[in-house]
């Protein structure tokens, strides 16, 4: 196999359960920097999140947030790519949100705008503060009331690159996520952040795979020279677009059913393992 890129999921595949990266994981990425494999950082998260933790390995790093809605470098705060939700699909699934007594959350580049509804999950799960408040320039803005969320719909048209769903009562996300997939308004997916699933929606179009594909093409690399590793049903597409697609230990059985190979856990270095054997 010849790979050129290297695109790594965070949540569940390279950050280990205390949101860090294993030292393992950080001298095989050098590695590959010192053989001229580009890396990329392919994440549900906000940007700034995301930038933040790529300049931990380099200023260069190339960072695809938000699903794919988004890509720019760690050390810039100027997006490459933007495809942020259309205003009247994110109205609808605000719209649906409520409808189902719940309120989404939105993500722009650098603000996450939560509810009291998250914040009960948020709380019921255990998620401590400081695992999700990882930029220093990450702003957290908790809403009151669906009002407001639609306040800043209005405000920030065209910033809002991706809409959640978390709520402590289950059946309003299933009924979120019936309707929304029934709708075929959005790209519904979900991932285990914190060892919870949540409900996550971009553009139609828009995904992990796609995004990373386009980016790489623009360096000239193809699909087949690409390899990814992930956990989580958000990094379907990239698995399905990928020539070595390595599934984490713990990682869901689209993931697992998908996989070229199938790698060691976030916390046992797996990521390293990995790379060690299939490029050396």
């Amino acid at each position: 196999m010849e790979i050129k890129l290297v695109a790594f999921d965070l949540d569940g595949t390279l950050l280990d359960d205390n949101k860090e990266i294993l030292a393992s994981s950080m001298e095989a990425i050098s590695d590959l920097h010192k053989k001229g494999i580009q890396t990329v950082l392919c994440t549900g998260r906000i940007f700034v999140d995301a930038a933040y933790i790529a300049r931990q390995i380099s200023d260069k790093m190339l960072v695809i947030a938000c699903n794919g809605a988004c890509a720019g470098r760690a050390d810039s705060k100027e997006l490459i790519k933007k495809y942020p939700i259309p205003y009247d699909i994110l109205k609808q699934i605000t719209d649906c949100c409520v409808r189902n007594g719940t309120l989404p959350v939105y993500y722009t580049q650098d603000t996450e705008y939560t509810s009291e509804a998250c914040e009960a999950y948020m709380r019921a799960g255990g998620i401590q503060q400081k695992h999700r408040q990882v930029a220093p320039d990450k702003k957290h803005v908790e809403l009151p009331d669906a009002a407001a969320f639609y306040e800043i719909m209005e405000q920030y048209d065209g910033q809002i690159y991706k809409a959640l769903c978390f709520d402590v009562d289950e059946t309003k996300k299933i009924r979120v996520e019936k309707e929304l997939v029934e709708s075929e308004l959005c790209y519904v997916t979900g991932a285990n952040v914190f060892g919870k699933k949540n409900l996550e929606m971009m553009r139609l179009g828009v995904d992990k795979g796609s995004t990373l594909r386009a980016v790489a093409a623009e360096m000239g690399i193809g699909p087949e020279n690409i390899m990814v590793f992930g956990d989580s049903d958000n990094d379907i597409p990239m698995f399905d677009m990928a020539g070595y697609p390595i599934a984490m230990e713990r990682c869901t059985e689209g993931i697992r059913s998908r996989a070229y190979a199938v790698t060691g856990s976030n916390n046992d270095g797996g990521i390293a393992r990995a790379i060690r054997r299939y490029i050396g």
